[in-house]
């Protein structure tokens, strides 16, 4: 804008000269072709084309240093606010530095919130949404909306005081959302295999940390869906069937603890759409985790489910999933990750056993088994017989992690303790120490 301003001086000048130029030209012309007027006519021509041309010159060089006498302030002044819009800019990205913010994500739509979120004007009656409320020509340390209300432009200064909206869907996003690290738990495997519940009991296993001062707030519609899966729970033993969507959505926890607050949220997609290309491409949200739970049922394998005497297996048979369908959804994943541009070798895998309250092996509960014995009985073929799964799982990704689970509760209503273990030891690796043991044993 401002060098539109120095064009338009220089046009004008340039204008102007290309008229007074053209009319005293005219003049001298006429002067200078009246020679029956004598000579006085023609020396006077000759010194007006002189003087016409020393003008013209000395204007020329005045003209020259006024344009970009303009061109230097204004560029000067131009550079200083773009550097004082980028300076805030960077301000506000160091404060989600300090805040230990690396990324935020919608936990409706699953897609990155970029460039910031949108903001809502607060004043009554006007609710205007703001796109990229950052530094800018439209304001550097407020933004004047169109009712005349100031909106404050960074987080510093008190944007995540207002209610915030991801850019893409127009889902409400968490309160604060910027001043708190996002921790994202992805959960695949068969279907059947029991991921829903294993969620369901680490969602319960942190509630009950309420005693040891961490505060676990439901976000969005989390507490109601929640309270779905527990009457579903107790009415049929079971969480029921997780429904094919093309937009899972997550379930969103806000921990409170002292050293500032986590965001956590957990995505269960159905199992089906982890063993089709056409349905993983709809599980948006693995571009965003750090940590991958791959959920086996060892019920589903052949080797174990055959060594079951017949009326365990009558038994049982309504809570196997699949069988085999593990190393489908442990392949599709992985390509998954792969056509999304996502490191494997960034992400950690825990590979987690349900069903550990259904099962004895060898009169022992694998649950509480040291880590070392689980992946052995998990690879062997008289095991699980996954040591194919096992071995590209430790090839690709960064990590990898056995876990045995049992997602019920005790007598007192207390979850199992492999499922606040693995919880623990999850949460440890995104930064937040929890007072518990890192495993059932």
């Amino acid at each position: 804008m401002v060098f539109n301003d120095a064009r338009q001086v220089v046009e004008t000048a340039i204008d102007n000269y290309r008229e007074q130029t053209s009319r005293y030209t005219q003049r001298i012309s006429n002067w200078m072709s009246k020679g029956d007027q004598g000579t006085g006519f023609a020396v006077t021509g000759s010194g007006a084309a002189v003087g016409l041309l020393l003008g013209i010159a000395a204007g020329s060089i005045l003209l020259a240093l006024i344009a970009a006498a303009h061109a230097l302030v204004t560029a000067a002044v131009f550079l200083t606010v773009r550097m004082l819009g980028l300076v805030l800019r960077g301000v506000d990205s160091f404060c989600h530095f300090i805040y230990g913010v690396t990324s935020l994500s919608c936990p409706n739509c699953a897609r990155k919130v970029l460039p910031y979120p949108s903001y809502r004007c607060p004043t009554s009656g006007c609710g205007a949404m703001h796109t990229d409320i950052r530094p800018g020509r439209l304001g550097f340390v407020r933004r004047v909306c169109r009712c005349g209300n100031e909106l404050p432009t960074t987080i510093f200064n008190g944007a995540h005081k207002l209610d915030a909206f991801c850019p893409h869907c127009g889902h409400a996003l968490p309160h604060g959302v910027g001043t708190a690290p996002e921790i994202v738990l992805a959960f695949v495997g068969a279907a059947g295999s029991g991921k829903t519940r294993l969620m369901y009991g680490m969602i319960e296993s942190l509630q009950e940390l309420d005693d040891e001062g961490v505060e676990v707030e439901c976000l969005g519609d989390t507490a109601e869906r929640l309270t779905q899966i527990k009457a579903s729970i107790t009415h049929t033993g079971n969480t029921g069937k997780t429904l094919v969507t093309t937009r899972p959505k997550a379930y969103g926890l806000r921990l409170g603890m002292h050293g500032g607050d986590r965001l956590l949220y957990l995505f269960d997609a159905a199992g089906e759409q982890s063993y089709r290309t056409e349905t993983s491409k709809d599980l948006g949200y693995l571009d965003k985790m750090r940590i991958l739970i791959l959920v086996i049922d060892p019920l589903a394998a052949d080797s174990l489910w055959s060594s079951l005497p017949p009326v365990e297996r009558a038994r049982l048979a309504r809570l196997r999933s699949e069988s085999r369908m593990e190393l489908v959804t442990f392949d599709q994943t992985y390509e998954q990750l792969q056509s999304m541009g996502v490191r494997a070798g960034s992400v950690r895998l825990a590979l987690v056993v349900t069903k550990a309250d259904l099962l004895t092996v060898r009169g022992e509960t694998p649950a509480y088994w040291p880590e070392a014995k689980l992946e052995e009985w998990v690879s062997t073929p008289d095991g699980l017989d996954l040591g194919d799964l096992v071995r590209s799982a430790r090839r690709y990704f960064k990590d990898v992690e056995f876990f045995c689970t049992a997602a019920v509760t005790d007598e007192e209503g207390n979850v199992h303790r492999s499922v606040a273990g693995l919880v623990q030891v999850l949460l440890e690796h995104e930064g937040v120490t929890l007072r518990r043991p890192a495993r059932a044993g």
